[in-house]
């Protein structure tokens, strides 16, 4: 004869499951190891609920404060899933002392943050990226301010963009969004163009073709057009630009990569003085460097295959302070790019390791004086 359960128990059993609180959850201990991205070893206090995992670090450890920052993570992971639909991978949450960046991030798909940044909600982007691993930093930007943001006042958007200085946040440079390199206002109206445009194309193509856009240049375009924005023009090398994506790596250091030409190592410069300044420099020394490799093309025909190769490795670009001469590493594909130098000259050197340039200093300069020089004239000296 076959058992038969009651529905009054089935009901009592979903009730209780459906009932069940973070106070009532268990907290279990657990470790957060090294990993790519946050090279960190520490021990933490975990607490798991449905879709996303709460860990605390253990140096901090209070129950209270890890039970109530995990109700508010719980609560904005609910209203992102709302717009978005479940979570593309499971999303795990570490509360930290002191992030490595000392911003809320996301690394390895995992959001690192201190308990205020869960409290006044500065984490939500990285926890919108941690959820829907979007293929650029404004869709999660964007995201999160579209669902816990007040409406954008789009009449002082619109007019900030279209000035052919301010606008240049249309190209949803990384670096716009980061306090470190920004300042407030900037931030800010970054933020809101972010919001918009996400709303844009949440509202009217859809989220799937939203968290889907790679080419800033492609979001920006139907958006621009519905909200009647005459966004200004972009630098030449502005698509190679907007190919790279703001990362952290140990010991505190911002990088900018993707492109597969050439990894940015960021420091703070003195040289570079507002987040257009410094995506307007980038813009020109892309664009400066592919002008390079036609002038060498065009001097240099038989050896240019060797040029050709090197210029298919990744270079790594050191920018440091203008107190810090700038040279050149070309057996290790890297730049040092202080203000006292251009950006071309030294790429020069380190396309050219001509074992007989590198045994005649002067030659190797001469070298890379007359193309720099050639580049220089049509972009300017980049001070």
């Amino acid at each position: 004869m076959k058992r038969h359960i009651p529905l009054l128990a089935i009901c009592l059993v979903c009730f209780l499951f459906l009932g069940c609180t973070v106070s009532e959850v268990s907290i279990t201990q657990g470790r957060h190891l090294r990993e790519t991205g946050y090279m960190v070893d520490f021990r933490t206090y975990s607490l798991q609920l449905e879709g996303v995992t709460v860990q605390m670090e253990a140096r901090g450890y209070e129950e209270s404060t890890l039970k109530d920052a995990a109700q508010l993570v719980e609560a904005d992971l609910s209203a992102l899933t709302a717009v978005g639909g479940a979570p593309v991978q499971e999303v795990e949450v570490y509360l930290v002392e002191e992030t490595v960046s000392g911003l809320p991030q996301t690394a390895a798909g995992h959001v690192f943050c201190t308990v205020s940044d869960v409290k006044d909600g500065s984490y939500r982007p990285a926890l919108a990226q941690a959820a829907f691993s979007f293929p650029k930093l404004w869709q999660s930007v964007g995201l999160a301010s579209y669902v816990f943001d007040a409406p954008v006042e789009e009449a002082a958007l619109k007019s900030y963009c279209e000035d052919p200085e301010t606008g240049l946040i249309l190209s949803l440079f990384e670096l716009y969004f980061s306090p470190v390199f920004a300042d407030g206002e900037t931030c800010l109206m970054a933020r809101q163009a972010a919001r918009s445009i996400t709303a844009y194309w949440v509202e009217q193509e859809g989220f799937v073709a939203f968290s889907c856009l790679e080419d800033p240049a492609e979001a920006v375009a139907s958006w621009a057009e519905q909200q009647n924005i005459a966004a200004p023009t972009l630098p030449e090398g502005a698509a190679s630009v907007a190919q790279l994506s703001l990362d952290v790596v140990q010991e505190n250091q911002m990088v900018l990569k993707g492109d597969g030409r050439f990894i940015w190592y960021l420091e703070p410069m003195d040289w570079s003085s507002t987040a257009s300044d410094f995506y307007q420099k980038l813009c020109r020394y892309y664009a400066g460097a592919d002008l390079l490799l036609e002038e060498m093309e065009a001097a240099l025909p038989r050896s240019f295959a060797a040029v050709k190769a090197i210029a298919h490795e990744e270079i790594a670009v050191e920018l440091v302070s203008s107190d810090t001469t700038s040279l050149a590493r070309p057996a290790d594909l890297t730049i040092i790019l202080g203000a006292g130098n251009t950006f071309w000259h030294e790429l020069t050197h380190v396309l050219t390791p001509n074992p007989l340039l590198l045994e005649n200093s002067w030659l190797c300069e001469g070298l890379a004086t007359l193309f720099a020089g050639q580049v220089e004239t049509k972009y300017g000296m980049i001070h």
